[in-house]
């Protein structure tokens, strides 16, 4: 296959089984254990660069490795690259749990295709351009912030031998200095297609991956695009507002699409076989308005689809819930308190009370709506008797028929977070102070060596102590919620 570009999303650790069995556990109701190495749901910016590039012209494809490394029974890094041949390839590090996995693709493919341009690209690409491009010399470009007019300006000098100096948007080496250059204006994102699936190659298996893998029998989803730019500032969120204005330099956040946009994607993607669609940006953040008049036209073009919905930054309304289950076969909602304690939570940047949370429970049992509840541990101010009422709300819980409690996770600080950035402010002591301690990190199979950080009332040792004592102690509890979820997410 030879391509102008080839997007590359790459399993998140290329050669060890960092994937512990807390995070297995969410998974296990559903199908077998995830194998490991593989994170393999993609940022949307991909379809939306891929689609861009073809409208101008240009042959672009999207490759998901971890997916072909399942579909194909194999863990051959090489033997795949060597079957798609570009002379741009664009390997997408948005996520810094990819960190190892992106480098070792780029490594690869320098290898294999001296002569093409190896590009990184996304948030962890972004904050971490210097010591990527000085220390990974086979790394040429990174594209700094939204990529599509970046990438089609890259591919056009690339393809006719330019220098790629007057290239919007992105950052190279010059000798022993990285250089910068200034920041393209936005697009209009109304003008950008999000959901072109026939840009990436074995879509099809696509729709049906997890996390961490692939299940033949799940019902196709696909995650729809509402706006760019988060409105909130979590701390210790790395897609938060302040990352938007820094790295993507936006000045009015969130950037909105028309409703009648995603009316269409809703449609295309009905008729291309998906059964879930998934907000993975919350509609109720832009008011009643907006949610009103997007469910309003939905409900009139009468498409037969579920829908999943995750909430941000607080709890959903009842009105919001209520509108939302009005013009979908099914509906699933995700809600993520953090911690179990109200005065943490708040302090984090999160909405909610645990008396508000135990009413949504209610709320959600009465109308018959699937909720999904997360929490983790490392937030400042935590302790371990702190922890224990995440227990004690999982306890309450778990009385209800519709509503689950996810087993806590291994938590890992996002490098770019207010509380990475500051971590005087929010008292924590940081471990993980480069993209080579984030790189490293997942090589280990010992959870310790992930979290990032340690508070004032925590250590290290005490964060992994409790994350699997909670993980276990929900574990433990019957949730009647779980059925219903196989039968939401499975054919």
């Amino acid at each position: 296959m030879n391509l102008d570009v080839a997007f590359i999303h790459p399993p998140s650790v290329i050669s060890s089984t960092p994937l512990s069995k807390t995070v297995s556990f969410c998974f296990k109701y559903f199908h077998k254990p995830p194998p490991p190495t593989q994170y393999l749901m993609m940022p949307m910016g991909l379809f939306s660069m891929a689609s861009f590039l073809e409208d101008n012209g240009f042959s672009a494809k999207i490759f998901n490795l971890g997916l072909e490394q399942i579909l194909r029974e194999t863990k051959d890094l090489k033997k795949i690259l060597e079957e798609i041949e570009a002379k741009v390839y664009a390997i997408n590090l948005q996520w810094f749990v990819h960190s190892d996995g992106a480098i070792e693709t780029a490594r690869t493919l320098k290898a294999l295709y001296p002569n093409s341009k190896v590009v990184l690209g996304g948030i962890t690409a972004s904050f971490f351009k210097e010591e990527i491009l000085l220390s990974y010399p086979f790394v040429d470009v990174i594209v700094v912030g939204e990529g599509e007019r970046s990438m089609l300006d890259l591919t056009k000098a690339v393809l006719s031998n330019k220098p790629i100096k007057e290239v919007k948007g992105i950052a190279f080496k010059e000798g022993s200095k990285v250089l910068e250059t200034p920041h393209p204006e936005p697009l209009d994102i109304n003008t950008l297609d999000f959901t072109r699936l026939n840009s990436m190659y074995h879509y099809e298996e696509y729709l049906k991956v997890s996390i961490s893998s692939y299940i033949p029998n799940k019902r196709p989803s696909f995650w729809l695009t509402l706006f760019r730019g988060c409105p909130f500032s979590c701390i210790y969120c790395g897609g938060s507002r302040d990352t938007y204005t820094s790295i993507f330099h936006y000045n009015n956040i969130p950037i909105i699409r028309k409703t009648e946009k995603v009316v269409d994607d809703i449609k295309y993607l009905e008729s291309k076989g998906v059964k879930i669609i998934r907000f993975g940006q919350d509609p109720e953040v832009l008011g009643s308005k907006y949610y009103d008049n997007l469910f309003s036209a939905i409900g009139k073009e009468k498409i037969d689809v579920f829908a999943y919905n995750e909430t941000w930054n607080r709890f959903p309304s009842s009105e919001f819930l209520t509108s939302f289950k009005s013009v979908f076969s099914s509906v699933s909602v995700a809600v993520s308190p953090d911690s179990g304690s109200n005065s943490i939570r708040k302090f984090a940047g999160r909405g909610g009370t645990n008396e508000q949370l135990l009413r949504l429970s209610e709320f959600l049992d009465k109308e018959e709506i699937l909720g999904d509840i997360y929490f983790f541990i490392g937030l400042p101010g935590e302790t371990k008797e702190s922890c224990k009422l995440i227990c004690s709300l999982a306890d309450k819980l778990s009385n209800t028929n519709y509503v689950w409690v996810a087993p806590t996770y291994p938590f890992t600080l996002d490098p770019n977070s207010q509380m990475a950035l500051n971590p005087s402010k929010y008292g924590i002591k940081l471990y993980f102070k480069s993209f080579k301690d984030y790189k490293n990190a997942f090589v280990s199979p010992d959870p310790i060596d992930w979290v990032a950080h340690e508070t004032k009332e925590m250590t290290r040792q005490d964060i992994v102590e409790m994350t699997n004592y909670c993980a276990s102690y929900i574990s433990s509890l019957a949730w009647p919620a779980l059925e219903k979820k196989k039968s939401f997410e499975l054919l």
